[in-house]
């Protein structure tokens, strides 16, 4: 009778956590780890934690896994909370954040959902304190709807000075052995032709990897900035001759003046 009930349990868990979570959360990564630091809803504002299950990220053969505007080098040590930021957004965006490791086999994450206008968040260091040792070991990815569309917005990790830089950073993962791997970008409109497929001037190249994998990619510019949003295309050639070449598109809101805030450190 125990062990039925026990199986009853582990089955019936992904109906349970869909109905008492908030959309933004993991479903297929919460109850799969045990402790303190097992993904879960915490303080009633994000879900973070470890979990044990590799997460899919869907058939996609190259998806982006962060984009920052700035990622602090400071250690986490003595951090009482982690910290990311940026560009204010209108009254009302709700804007959707992820917290990932990159180059990393510990399967942590944190989710949540935030006011756009608010241009900070920030979360208790507990658990990325016991497992990383600064801010670089992270990456972010935030985003939100307009119009049916998926906007991203370059996020600052960790404390920042306050100081203007033309660049990001865009961290890539491909699925297959790639060559090479560049990026362009075009002005773009909403709910105009910011879906369009179409690329622009080229901004970025990563050349000679022949390998799969994450990979960063530094924009130091993103074109006129004049515009309020970017169509963003990130284009890849394989290694094998007989697959099609990679190809991701993205939609990119401009921060204040096409300037991100935060510097390297």
């Amino acid at each position: 009778m125990r062990l039925f009930l026990m199986i009853a349990a582990i089955w019936t868990l992904p109906a349970w956590c869909a109905s008492n979570v908030p959309a933004y959360c993991q479903v297929k990564a919460l109850g799969t780890e045990a402790g303190p630091d097992a993904y879960t809803l915490r303080d009633g504002d994000r879900c973070e934690g470890t979990y044990r299950l590799k997460l899919s990220g869907g058939s996609e053969r190259l998806s982006l896994r962060s984009l920052t505007s700035s990622r602090s080098g400071a250690s986490l040590a003595n951090q009482p909370y982690l910290r990311l930021s940026w560009p204010s957004l209108p009254t009302g965006v709700r804007l959707r954040i992820s917290v990932v490791p990159l180059d990393s086999p510990i399967l942590y994450r944190m989710d949540t959902e935030v006011d756009g206008a608010a241009g900070v968040f920030r979360w208790p260091a507990d658990i990325a304190r016991r497992r990383f040792s600064g801010y670089l070991s992270l990456g972010v990815l935030a985003f939100y709807f307009d119009h049916g569309q998926t906007v991203h917005v370059a996020c600052a990790l960790g404390p920042v000075s306050g100081a203007d830089v033309l660049a990001l950073r865009a961290d890539v993962l491909s699925l297959e052995s790639i060559r090479d791997l560049e990026v362009f970008s075009r002005p773009c409109r909403l709910p105009g032709d910011c879906g369009s497929p179409e690329a622009g001037p080229q901004i970025g190249k990563l050349l000679a990897r022949d390998r799969d994998g994450t990979f960063t990619l530094n924009i130091a510019s993103l074109g006129p900035s004049t515009s309020e949003f970017y169509n963003v295309r990130f284009a890849g050639q394989v290694t094998n001759i007989d697959s099609p070449p990679l190809a991701l598109s993205i939609i990119l809101r401009a921060p204040p003046a096409g300037l991100v805030p935060g510097v390297q450190r």
